[in-house]
């Protein structure tokens, strides 16, 4: 039995809660952050740590979904646009930035210039005054810059255009510190196994500490349920059960080293065998490349990154550098990640799938919300309070627009030390230091095993353990570290 790190600052048993939200990801985090704004009393609840499902598997990308235009979703579009411009230039300046994107044309590709240039004068003009830069053809110094291996027979020209990057997992810490600052309760690796109506107007929550084994109740007077993919599994037990039809699709991501490719400008590619859009992001040391678009067929809890999603990706690759044949063992880190799509229609492709979210409600109280995706978790989570104050609370006045404002300086974190991120950021294992606070997985993969000895003692002397809990720590982190680098990298 482990004891917390990170105690919760109230006493958990029997307390109570205007409203309790399940799921730490990126939309729960928004949810409590938005309550907490409006003086709302609120809780989470996520039963791992927080961002451990999509929210830390996504492109890394806060982008106004130009390639939904093509599948006519203008709606999501324009207000992925505007909660991009408000990310970036608003609320995280210091996380969420404009990324240049080229894309470049060959006499074989599947989308011509001239269309792909309409396209992004459109996704110009639904942004409006929220452009976060223009588009525009790309001149030759740019080119040469692609890098010296970068294919250049049959190509025909290139357009440039502007989204922006951003590292998840820390978008989702940095709101729940928002969120805990103005007096939220926020906590993982806690499971609401049950959820009952006890009178008129409160839910009883049934919850388990996965980490101290202790189990205990709370109740709210609404619950409201932010769980991504795995929606309609949690609310089956629910009266919502009837309300939430999923379809999910699965994506792959890969990072390659970048002295191999010697890339230094994110491109947005066609996939030589069925044309899908396939980017290329350069970090410091090494390039993200995805993703994949498949209907997830993998029990969620226990996703497998496969050697044909990979090799998928190693393809658009090795066919746009000249002289490149990457192969798995070059494969530095790679993620898999889940796409909680609405909609239950096995006969419709992937990409086709809207990108829009729902809110589910009853009348006593139960609320959830699906679908959407990282851009949008501001407005997603403005849309469900407001849903809650007109349904609960409707002598409350809602405004809107609380949370369009720079996220509190105390919750940014960008060149913090590990020790100071270990105090301030809940990090209750090892693992979620290397995966879910820092990028130390994904630019080192396998590799990090040789970095555990450092990282053990500097978290065991952060949080004050003894050997033993050292001992099973380093053991079961280096267990975690080789479970996801199977099949592909070297030891």
């Amino acid at each position: 039995m482990s004891q917390r790190n990170h105690p919760p600052t109230v006493k958990l048993p029997n307390s109570h809660w205007q409203c309790v939200v399940i799921g730490g990801g990126i939309t729960g985090s928004g949810i409590v952050n938005e309550l907490a704004l409006r003086g709302i009393s609120s809780a989470l609840f996520e039963k791992n740590d927080f961002a451990s499902g999509t929210s830390s598997k996504t492109g890394k990308l806060v982008h106004g979904g130009l390639r939904y235009l093509k599948h006519f979703h203008f709606k999501t579009v324009y207000e992925s646009c505007r909660e991009r411009f408000n990310l970036c230039q608003i609320i995280a300046p210091e996380i969420v930035k404009p990324v240049r994107f080229i894309l470049p044309f060959y006499k074989n590709s599947k989308t011509p210039q001239w269309l792909a240039a309409i396209g992004l004068f459109i996704y110009f003009i639904i942004s409006l005054s929220k452009s976060i830069g223009n588009f525009g053809r790309t001149n030759k110094e740019d080119l040469a810059n692609l890098g010296p291996f970068f294919k250049k027979i049959n190509f025909k020209g290139a357009l440039s255009y502007y989204d922006c990057s951003c590292m998840d997992y820390r978008l989702v810490v940095t709101v729940l510190k928002s969120a805990f600052q103005l007096g939220a309760t926020v906590v993982n690796y806690m499971e609401v196994y049950e959820v009952e109506k006890i009178n008129n107007n409160k839910w009883k929550l049934s919850i388990k500490d996965r980490l101290t084994k202790e189990e205990f109740f709370v109740t709210a007077d609404n619950v409201i349920y932010a769980c991504g993919a795995w929606s309609e599994k949690v609310l089956a037990k629910t009266a919502l059960k009837n309300e939430v039809k999923l379809k999910e699709t699965m994506g792959v991501h890969i990072l390659v080293p970048k002295d191999k490719l010697q890339l230094t400008h994110t491109i947005a590619i066609e996939h030589p065998e069925d044309y899908r859009p396939i980017y290329m992001v350069p970090w410091d040391k090494v390039i993200l490349v995805g993703t994949t678009d498949h209907f997830c067929d993998q029990d969620l809890d226990h996703l497998k990154v496969t050697p044909i999603q990979l090799n998928y990706l190693l393809k658009a690759i090795n066919h746009y550098f000249d002289g490149l044949s990457l192969g798995l063992e070059d494969i530095v880190s790679a993620y898999i990640g889940v796409r909680p799509l609405m909609g239950s229609d096995q006969g419709i492709k992937e990409e086709k799938i809207s990108r829009d979210y729902k809110i589910v409600s009853t009348e006593d109280g139960l609320y959830a919300i699906i679908g959407g995706k990282l851009t949008t978790y501001r407005l997603m989570s403005e849309s469900l309070v407001e849903r809650v104050f007109a349904d609960r609370y409707p002598k409350l006045q809602f405004v809107h627009g609380k949370s369009l404002k720079p996220l509190s300086r105390q919750a940014i974190v960008s060149e913090e030390s590990f020790e100071a991120i270990i105090k301030n950021e809940w990090v209750e294992k090892l693992e979620d230091l290397i995966f879910r606070r820092t990028n130390l997985y994904l630019e080192n993969g396998n590799n990090v095993i040789n970095m555990l000895p450092d990282l053990i003692k500097i978290w065991g002397s952060t949080l004050g353990k003894n050997e033993i809990e050292l001992a099973r720590e380093l053991k079961e982190t280096k267990e975690k570290v080789i479970e996801e680098g199977q099949g592909f990298g070297t030891f």
